[in-house]
């Protein structure tokens, strides 16, 4: 047919595809039946989406049959109730008719248009291989959603909630682009239906940015290309008000550029955090890159840059699918790193526990073998003098006492030594106080080290006075012990410029304990003979007589 007010061009491609450009097209089929019989076939636009198309068939002048379909149009008018717009033809026997077919774009961007001429038997067959080839998909994907539901839901680690909404956002939009929302949930809303794609897009694209930036970290990581995809993703929200207060606004010319840019940006972010060894970011920069060379195809055929052809048209669905399979296998290593962590942790915690268990149990295991861990380094907080690490004087009360008792028990004496630093004013007068905590330091280390038995126990009691507790003392051997202690202070030469030698002395006085002792009797025997040793002139050992 031809018409001096249409302009036909011959296209011996499949699928028809003008990309952006007048709002209305019409396409010719001619169709002959050589055969002695009517023929019935049924043509099929694979395109669930397409804005508004009217099917007429012709024989001559006279109209046989005519439908109109379309994304605007109630699917209830249908004449066959599946995704695609499709028509029964009654071909006459030895008869040829023209179908016409106008394409109507509201916006004017045409998605591309598979033809595809039917045996009835074959369409059937086709439909079912088509339900069960999507059910498969949708069914893969509603598993996979709540497979990651139930794991936030047991970890609650973000990534897979994000990654949850992401797949539902998907799944929504993917439903609705393959017209099956259109044919099952809401087959009389023509209306919201012309505009459920420029609200979907940008949620999808949305739930992928949010699921990037909590599964990368990018917002740390990458701070100015997360920040470029935030402007992005408020951009293709935009579209979203946008469709609803003005449905006829056609958007995807800006919205699927926005889209490409956006899978480009956080491409890159993950390819950047992929080169700096994150494994993550390599699995998830094979699954968007996946999703991206999936989409491609329809962008750059939506700008009619690439033929249209059944590869292209399910592009988004074979990319998507590679990327969800990466994507768990990326999650499935993010929660690998996470058993990790938390086993490092535990073993950590375990370590420091144990060697915390041990060093107490060591210093102060009689006094908190019934009590927790935090109340055990509590008390040894409150026992240690802070500046020289020895126990302090309220530990040694305590101690004494305690040895005192056990002393009556067994008929075995402790020895008590107290030892006071030779002029320590003159060295905080002469060096700085400074100089002289260093001091105190260093004759607790001494001390420490000289305490060498385990029940042996040394104490700063005052300011430069310190002492050491011995149970089970030797008699005979206790002043000379005391005096091994005065040698090896004095072999030290530590610095005391207000002394005739030039470095540290200390006089010692050192005592017995007796059947009748108390803590102040025996506490105050030894101090008096330490007052001895420096009346005497200092720098020696004086041990107290036993009373009689």
């Amino acid at each position: 047919m031809s018409s001096p007010t249409l302009h036909w061009k011959q296209v011996n491609e499949p699928v028809l595809n003008v990309g952006f450009g007048p709002p209305r097209y019409w396409i010719h089929l001619a169709l002959h039946n050589p055969e002695t019989t009517p023929l019935t076939r049924i043509i099929e636009v694979a395109e669930p989406l397409y804005d508004d198309l009217h099917f007429r068939v012709l024989n001559g002048n006279s109209v046989l049959s005519e439908a109109s379909m379309g994304d605007r149009i109630a699917f209830a008018s249908r004449p066959i109730s599946y995704r695609h717009p499709s028509m029964r033809l009654e071909i006459p026997a030895q008869t040829r008719v023209d179908v016409l077919i106008l394409a109507h774009a509201h916006d004017g961007e045409h998605d591309p248009l598979p033809m595809r001429l039917w045996r009835s038997e074959d369409f059937l067959a086709g439909m079912q291989l088509d339900l069960l080839a999507y059910g498969a998909y949708f069914g893969a994907v509603v598993i996979l959603l709540l497979y990651n539901l139930l794991v936030f839901a047991s970890t609650r680690e973000r990534s897979f909630l994000w990654y949850a909404v992401y797949l539902a956002s998907f799944l929504a939009w993917n439903f609705s682009y393959r017209g099956f929302a259109f044919q099952y949930l809401w087959p009389q809303a023509a209306a919201w239906n012309a505009s459920a794609m420029a609200v979907l897009v940008p949620l999808a694209l949305t739930g992928l940015a949010a699921f990037s930036w909590s599964l990368l970290d990018l917002r740390r990581q990458t701070p100015w290309l997360f920040r470029v995809a935030l402007i992005l993703t408020l951009c293709a929200l935009l579209h979203i008000p946008v469709t609803l207060l003005s449905p006829d606004t056609g958007l995807f010319a800006t919205l699927n550029p926005l889209g490409l840019i956006l899978m480009a940006t956080l491409l890159l972010a993950g390819a950047r955090l992929a080169w700096c060894g994150n494994t993550t970011a390599r699995i998830y920069v094979a699954a968007i890159g996946c999703m991206y060379a999936g989409t491609l195809p329809y962008y750059l055929t939506a700008f009619d840059l690439l033929p249209a052809n059944m590869l292209t048209i399910h592009a988004i669905n074979i990319g998507s699918a590679l990327e969800f399979l990466l994507l768990a296998l990326a999650l499935a290593h993010r929660i690998n790193s996470l058993k990790s962590e938390k086993l490092e942790a535990e073993q950590l915690a375990h370590a420091t526990l144990k060697h915390a268990a041990e060093a107490l149990e060591e210093k102060v295991c009689e006094r908190t073998s019934e009590l927790e861990q935090a109340n055990r380094s509590l008390h040894e907080l409150a026992v240690r003098d802070a500046l020289t690490g020895l126990y302090n004087r309220r530990h040694f009360n305590e101690v004494v006492q305690q040895e005192l008792a056990r002393s009556r028990r067994q008929g075995k004496p402790a020895a008590l030594l107290l030892l006071d630093l030779d002029h320590f004013k003159q060295l905080n007068d002469l060096s700085g106080h400074q100089a002289g905590d260093e001091a105190l330091a260093h004759i607790g280390r001494l001390l420490s080290t000289f305490a060498r038995r385990s029940a042996d126990q040394a104490f700063r009691v005052g300011g430069e006075e310190f002492a050491v507790l011995s149970p089970d003392a030797d008699a005979d051997h206790v002043e000379y012990w005391a005096e091994q202690l005065r040698q090896r202070i004095d072999a030290t030469d530590w610095p005391h410029p207000g002394m005739p030698q030039g470095h540290l002395t200390a006089s010692i006085g050192v005592a017995l304990s007796e059947a009748g002792d108390t803590l102040e009797s025996f506490y105050s025997r030894t101090d008096r003979a330490l007052y001895l040793a420096k009346q005497a002139g200092r720098n020696r050992v004086v041990q107290a007589l036993p009373t009689t």
